[in-house]
């Protein structure tokens, strides 16, 4: 009995169904899913990577330790029956039934039963891990809140901002005192490496409620001191900390918004971390609303979270050179494989192109300041924002 392939002519069916397919109800059913979405991009000559991780990133399987394993699905590695896995898929997806006779026989009850209890504990799956979500986070807020209550000692004395002013103070610059809302954090453990850590310092991640207001339940803690040695400046957070929508606004941040001579237009610098926020607000004398996103993958959210209040502000996206400033660019502008951007009207602002200067990889504006100094470094921003905008015309 022979697979009938007829469902090859409908080029629509093998996204309806990605689309269609419910959550998988553990990892093992992941895995099988996904070698299931791969078979099945191989026979019909589609897109298996952007399809995997289309489904696996909606229902919770887009972190890093997932994204590493994409690929190797697309391999079909031990896979011998390529059409029966992706029939695994199809069926799970319960956009159609892929017949196994040229008859097109119905499905019997079984498969119906069978599908119909696969939906269930798919749905019954997805409301497990949306409750444990949301207790973690729950509990990451509350621990946030608290450590950033019990913070103490002076944050320019941790060992992470005495290294950047002991680096500004070479450059001949001199750095403005940090925001008041700053802490101390005492004794944090990692897992990469397996160290504890103390002397962070502690950046709150904000908010915006319905009524406009700033509400800090999530942190940033930015390193200091290594049991193991490590790296000083490592930033990591509480596990289940919900950043989504969070940021860290500089000093005058909404007032700046709503009392700028270029209202309701301002322009609005949204930076990847908290030093080049630092750096930008002091470039631009704080005349210009600057906050932190925390990260690349924060800038969507955080730039929503804004134009929820402020929908004509002028976004610019400020990445660190690099990686970061692909990314930031395909999320303003799309790119081959994902034309339609998801953070339309932004503007990125590069380090390329600019007078006499030469980037290196991971560079930022507070690099640029401490290195080139006030003036230049002014100068060079004002050049990169200019392109950015023609850029975006």
């Amino acid at each position: 009995m022979a697979f009938d392939n007829s469902h090859l002519a409908d080029p629509g069916l093998f996204w309806r169904a990605v689309s269609a397919a419910g959550a998988p109800v553990d990892r093992e059913d992941w895995l099988r899913l996904c070698s299931g979405i791969a078979c099945w991009a191989s026979l019909c000559g589609e897109d298996g990577l952007a399809a995997i991780e289309a489904w696996s990133a909606r229902h919770n399987r887009g972190e890093a330790k997932h994204r590493s394993q994409y690929r190797h699905f697309l391999k079909l590695k031990g896979i011998t029956n390529p059409e029966a896995m992706a029939q695994v898929f199809l069926q799970f997806s319960g956009e159609v039934y892929w017949r196994l006779d040229s008859k097109r026989t119905p499905p019997t009850p079984e498969q119906v039963a069978a599908l119909a209890d696969r939906k269930r504990r798919s749905i019954d799956a997805v409301a497990r891990r949306e409750d444990a979500d949301r207790r973690k986070a729950e509990k990451a807020a509350a621990d946030a809140v608290r450590m950033l209550a019990k913070g103490d000692g002076n944050p320019t004395y941790t060992p992470y901002w005495r290294n950047k002013t002991t680096i500004a103070r070479r450059g001949g610059v001199s750095l403005p005192p940090l925001p008041a809302d700053l802490r101390v954090g005492g004794l944090f453990r990692s897992f990469e490496p397996r160290a504890y850590w103390s002397r962070c310092l502690l950046v709150p991640a904000y908010r915006l409620t319905d009524d406009r207001q700033l509400v800090g339940d999530a942190l940033e803690a930015i390193c200091g001191v290594c049991s193991a040695g490590g790296k000083t400046g490592d930033k990591f957070s509480p596990a289940g900390t919900q950043k989504a929508g969070r940021f860290y606004p500089m000093p005058g941040f909404m007032d700046v918004l709503d009392t700028s001579p270029h209202a309701p237009y301002s322009p609005l610098f949204v930076c990847e971390g908290f030093a080049t926020a630092v750096a930008l607000h002091h470039l631009t004398k704080g005349k210009v609303a600057v906050c932190a996103a925390f990260s690349i993958a924060g800038f969507g959210s955080c730039v929503a979270s804004l134009r929820r209040f402020w929908p004509d502000v002028d976004v610019m996206l400020v990445p660190d050179h690099g990686e970061a400033y692909r990314l930031a660019h395909k999320a303003a502008y799309g790119d081959e494989r994902e034309p339609v951007p998801t953070i339309p009207g932004a503007a990125v602002v590069s380090f390329d192109g600019l007078d006499r200067f030469t980037p290196r990889d991971n560079l930022d504006w507070f690099d640029v300041l401490v290195e080139e100094g006030e003036d230049r470094a002014r100068e060079l921003l004002r050049y990169a924002v200019r392109h950015a905008r023609l850029e975006r015309r």
